[in-house]
């Protein structure tokens, strides 16, 4: 019988963070580094979130983007227990796998 593996379910949570940096690793690869208070646990809006955390291999992030500079419309919009997914046509989403979380920095 193989070992199963604890498994772990974070809230989603919408952070806003800064792009610091940005490294072309491969033609189809980047490094994206993100840095932000929103990292850290804070409370918006009376819901209380933790701070960010990535311990498995096969987490992920979303970066949620305006093509048309509006961030405010293109955002879901934070729940008590998720997030809704409001139509947005302007909203660009890109998914990166973390792969070290520091939070010294």
């Amino acid at each position: 019988m193989a070992a199963q593996r604890a498994c772990t379910t974070h809230p989603l949570v919408l952070r806003r963070v800064t792009v610091r940096r940005v490294h072309q690793v491969t033609p189809r690869m980047r490094r994206v580094v993100l840095g932000g208070e929103d990292l850290a646990a804070f409370t918006r809006d009376g819901i209380g979130r933790p701070a960010f955390a990535a311990p498995g291999f096969d987490d992920h992030i979303k970066l949620i983007l305006a093509a048309d500079g509006d961030v405010h419309a293109a955002l879901p919009a934070q729940l008590p227990h998720g997030i809704e997914w409001t139509p947005a046509e302007h909203r660009l989403t890109r998914d990166y796998t973390p792969r070290r979380v520091d939070q010294r920095t």
